[in-house]
Formats: structure tokens, sequence, C-alpha cells
């Protein structure tokens, strides 16, 4: 096909609404696959063997799977399992950690409900294992790479929320340090926007073999920071053609999927709702500042600007007696005055 995109770059917006109102449908169409193969038979004849092709037109060798074709509305953190993390958490033998656990009852629960909803498509979350391998990938596509001290100690942050950390800063600790050492710049020159990562994956493991971790191709990343800031790799498609997925092996299948943004828009009673919100919560931090700053300055007559200069003596050379003072003179300009 001729209208695949192949732009995959990373596309980045920036919202004030919460990021749970979020939504993404993903549309995987498998484009070719075995049952297009006519299927073969290894027939025995005397000792010699010939290979005799199935009926091309046979609607079991030609009928489309029913995972050719599926989609799925993700929301964000959305969990979906793929059919190895079914095997991998429904074995008690594999439950080491309470996300181990947590997942185990998920799948149990899942199994006694009758499955997965989904098939192909799947989804790995912020706090997943797979998350913070991808994390500490390599930095350029060279084999020779060789990492970088910030490269070092990038790999060794995890970027997370701002209310994950546990607790305030205290009001009486001083932030700055007016006196860095070396050692002290070496180790905090990193950039730490505490950040949340969502994959959103597909098994393309063959029908008749046990998937494996090679058989997940990613089909989207999403990452979100404190500052409102989403990253989308790659971008929605819109108007453009679908991506173009090939898969590695002998059997070489080829898939194309849509990214679309199906978040609900607001309506225009919501928008006002939302403004008349904001508009009351400025007011009452307004209110808030007043009452905390007071009402005891002595306000200057209308049309007049009053400076208030306070000055302070922190050091004196060069005197040669003891208890002495300074007199200081300011000099206005002619349109000045200063208060008798």
């Amino acid at each position: 096909m001729d209208n695949w995109s192949t732009d995959k770059s990373t596309a980045y917006y920036r919202s004030r609404d919460p990021i749970n109102n979020f939504r993404i449908k993903v549309i995987l169409h498998r484009i070719t696959s075995a049952t297009i193969i006519p299927q073969h038979n290894v027939v025995q004849q005397e000792g010699q063997s010939h290979v005799e092709m199935g009926d091309m037109g046979s609607k079991a060798s030609m009928g489309p799977r029913p995972d050719d074709r599926e989609e799925f509305t993700f929301q964000w953190q959305q969990k979906l399992f793929s059919q190895r993390e079914m095997t991998e958490y429904s074995n008690k033998s594999n439950v080491l950690t309470y996300l181990d656990e947590k997942y185990n009852h998920e799948v149990t629960s899942l199994e006694q409900k009758g499955g997965r909803p989904n098939k192909r498509i799947f989804s790995y979350v912020d706090h997943d294992r797979f998350t913070n391998l991808e994390e500490y990938d390599t930095m350029t596509t060279s084999p020779n790479e060789d990492q970088s001290f910030l490269v070092e100690r990038m790999s060794q942050v995890r970027r997370r929320r701002q209310a994950d950390r546990g607790g305030n800063i205290p009001r009486n600790k001083n932030l700055v340090n007016m006196k860095p050492t070396e050692d002290f710049i070496r180790n905090n020159h990193v950039i730490n926007t505490p950040q949340q990562t969502m994959y959103i994956m597909a098994d393309l493991s063959a029908r008749n073999r046990t998937p494996e971790l090679s058989d997940e191709y990613v089909l989207c990343t999403i990452q979100v920071d404190n500052n409102g800031v989403i990253s989308i790799k790659p971008d929605f498609n819109r108007s453009r053609g679908p991506y173009r997925l090939e898969t590695e092996g002998e059997r070489r299948e080829i898939y194309e999927y849509t990214l679309q943004h199906v978040s609900k828009a607001m309506s225009s009673q919501e928008q006002d709702r939302e403004h008349k919100m904001y508009k009351e919560l400025y007011a009452k931090h307004i209110e808030t500042l007043a009452a905390s700053v007071g009402e005891q300055f002595e306000m200057p007559p209308p049309g007049i600007l009053r400076l208030n200069l306070y000055g302070e003596i922190v050091s004196a050379r060069n005197f040669e007696y003891d208890n002495l003072h300074i007199n200081f003179f300011l000099e206005l300009p002619r349109s000045k005055h200063s208060c008798p």
C-alpha cells in the first residue's frame, strides 16, 4: 500500500484538563498472513515424497481469522494483559512482589469471568517492569555507544509524580546551596521532571505457539509530566494513512494500525461551568491573600506614589575612633518631596 504513514516522530501537546479524561483508540489490522498461502501436505509414495497444494478456494485456508482486526479505546494508565502475562501471573510460583500478587488476583478474576476482553492489543503502565527496562535503553542507534556520565545518572532516576515522593519539603530548609562542592554538582546535575509513562503494545505471535517477549511490539508511547505536557510517539493519524508494522522472523507478517484521539469534548454548558468555577477560585485566592496580609498599611493619597527606602550599614573601614556615627543626606529630584 502506498498510503502508509512513515513519520513516527514524537508529538507534544499541552493540556490543563485532568489526564484521566484522556482517551485514545487503537485499530490494528493484519494485511498479510499465512492464511493467504495455500496449505500443503507432504505425501510419501514408494520411498519418494512430493508436496500436494491445498485448494486455493477453500474457506478453511482463505478465510479471515478472528484476530485479523482489533480495536480498543484506552484510558490513561489502563492495564490490559497479554496472553503471555496471563500465563505468567496465573502461576503462583511467579508471584514475588506486591505488584505480582495484584496482577495474580486480576488475572484470576478475568479467567473466572471468561477471559480477557482483548486479543492482540494490550498495554504496559507506569509501574510495570517493561517501563523500567525501556527507560534504561540506549540513547542512540549506534551498537558501539559509550554511556556518558549524564546517561548513567539518568538511568538511575525514576521520574515519578510529586505526590509519590512522600511528604512536603520543610519551610525552614534552604533549597539553595550557596557553596556547592564538585561532588554535589556532579550528583545533582540531572534533569528530573516527574512524569508517567504508558505503552500500548501488540502481541503478534503465531497462533500455534506460545507467545514470547520478542513477539511484543510497541504501537504507541505516551508520557505525561507534571507541567501538563503530553508526548505521543507516534502522533495521531488524523487525515494521514495508517502506520505499518512488519514482524521479524520467517513469517514476515505485515500489520497496519491507526491512533485516534477520542477524548470526550466539553459541552458549552460544561465550559461555562468550568470558567465560573475558576473565577470563583481566583476570587477566593485573592480574599485569602488579603486576609493574610491585613489592612494595616497606610495608603498614600490618590495620584501620589510613595517610596519607602530602608538601608543598613553592613561594614565600615578606616575609622580613627570608636562610637562614631554617620549622617545621610538624600537629595530628591525637583518633582519629588519627602514627608516631614
